[in-house]
């Protein structure tokens, strides 16, 4: 990943947890290229991989080697984009190893330029290769992360924000809901069922704003934040949605701290 604090500003680049070839594997990946992919300007997939010196035991990047494996980035980073032009979008750590993948214009003078990124690191064994990839494959089918991750990722965002601002996560709170639907009688279906299950109908209305899914609903029920339960709930919530052809669209609630004595 770029580091460079202007970059950093225009992209959206998150983490997330993952079994890559059956191995724990941590990746960091653009999300927000998602929606140009795949750029005909940059059919070339380009990698280095980088094995790492002190990973844990369970092959993840450990505190100490962290600032080195920085360093040998922004140093591969730097050579690729001068040499061909080359946008990082994904990197893995998983297996005693850190794996960046890059997309091009041109493979030409990459290998050259690896060479000279990793010149000064000779204490690491590294490995790399091109390949045509038009479609993007790496990134969309590996990169990306699948849609239940991509879940975990925005509710971690919105946790992490409550957290910022002191909530306890544990104390239950109302938390509403959105979703859309393209039709009035499926949203009045998933309404009925999700009633059943405890929510409570709080706001519905047609926005004509929204071209494919007008019908909005908005959904209340009090729960407790904390990271596996309000995955549960959104799961379920998405798992009805696709049900009654809805479009989960997210859920927020107020900061909740604990009382002092």
């Amino acid at each position: 990943m770029s580091r460079r604090d202007g970059e950093a500003e225009k992209e959206d680049w998150d983490f997330y947890f993952s079994n890559v070839n059956d191995v724990l594997s941590s990746l960091m990946v653009n999300l927000s290229a998602i929606r140009r992919a795949p750029d005909p300007d940059k059919p070339w997939l380009l990698w280095v991989w980088v094995h790492m010196l002190d990973a844990r035991d369970d092959g993840l990047s450990s505190e100490t080697e962290a600032p080195m494996l920085f360093k040998i980035e922004d140093r591969v980073n730097e050579c690729l984009i001068a040499a061909c032009g080359a946008e990082l979008l994904g990197r893995i750590t998983g297996d005693c190893r850190r794996e960046f993948y890059y997309y091009a214009p041109t493979p030409n003078g990459f290998d050259s330029a690896v060479k000279s990124a990793l010149a000064d690191f000779a204490d690491y064994r590294s490995e790399w290769g091109k390949q045509l990839d038009p479609e993007w494959r790496q990134y969309q089918d590996v990169l990306y992360p699948f849609p239940t991750q991509l879940r975990h990722i925005h509710n971690r965002r919105v946790l992490d924000q409550l957290l910022e601002m002191g909530d306890d996560h544990t104390i239950a709170r109302i938390v509403d809901h959105t979703i859309y639907f393209r039709s009035a009688a499926e949203r009045a279906a998933y309404a009925s069922t999700a009633v059943h299950l405890g929510f409570g109908i709080q706001h519905e209305f047609e926005d004509a704003k929204s071209a494919e899914r007008p019908f909005f609903l908005n959904l209340t029920r009090s729960d407790p934040v904390t990271r596996d339960h309000i995955n549960a709930v959104v799961a379920e919530l998405v798992e009805l949605a696709e049900k009654f052809g809805g479009d989960y669209d997210g859920w927020g609630c107020e900061v909740q701290k604990t009382r002092s004595a």
